[in-house]
């Protein structure tokens, strides 16, 4: 006789997670669910350097555009203590951005779950490099790889040590290798 095997233990849901400063208490996800990030509604600050309207030539986000040029041109003209605004909108980038520099203090900033960087270039490809920049901020951005891009964040560090870099309400989905990738 084998012994009735016993009911295996009950799962609890997972606590709360604390609520960092000025953002609503992350939940756990239902069931089947994709988690997501929230969506952050920000004042405007004269010294944010929108992609919609502050560059030339200006994003569209309506994903359809290319929006790669004025992107990096966005990301071409930051210095220390920069900071790069993505209002609402999907952000079609069909090649790798360049965001290189010894920068110190910049801030790449959008407007979480409603802020869309989607990848549209070659098959295997890297939506974004980044070199040299440290004690600096990425938060609220939602990137999708569509199966196509590789990495979503290539982190090539040969120009400064890349210490002190904040990732808050960012989401990396669909691509094929890695969300983030450091590769030194």
């Amino acid at each position: 006789w084998a012994a009735a095997a016993a009911a295996p233990p009950a799962i609890a849901a997972p606590p709360a997670v604390a609520a960092l400063p000025g953002a609503a208490a992350a939940r756990p996800a239902a069931a089947g669910a994709e988690r997501d990030i929230p969506l952050l509604a920000w004042p405007r600050h004269s010294d944010w350097v929108n992609v919609k309207t502050d560059v030339v030539p200006p994003a569209r986000g309506d994903g359809v555009a290319d929006d790669s040029a004025a992107i990096q041109a966005a990301f071409g003209a930051i210095k220390d203590g920069s900071s790069v605004y993505f209002p609402p909108g999907t952000y079609r980038i069909t090649q790798t951005l360049n965001l290189s520099g010894r920068l110190l203090g910049v801030l790449i900033v959008g407007s979480g779950r409603a802020s869309k960087l989607v990848w549209d270039g070659e098959t295997g490809g890297k939506m974004l490099k980044i070199n040299g920049v440290a004690y600096s901020r990425f938060i609220g951005l939602d990137l999708e790889g569509r199966g196509k891009a590789a990495v979503g964040w290539w982190y090539d560090s040969d120009l400064l040590w890349m210490t002190e870099v904040r990732h808050q309400h960012l989401a990396f989905r669909g691509f094929t290798s890695a969300g983030m990738l450091d590769d030194p």
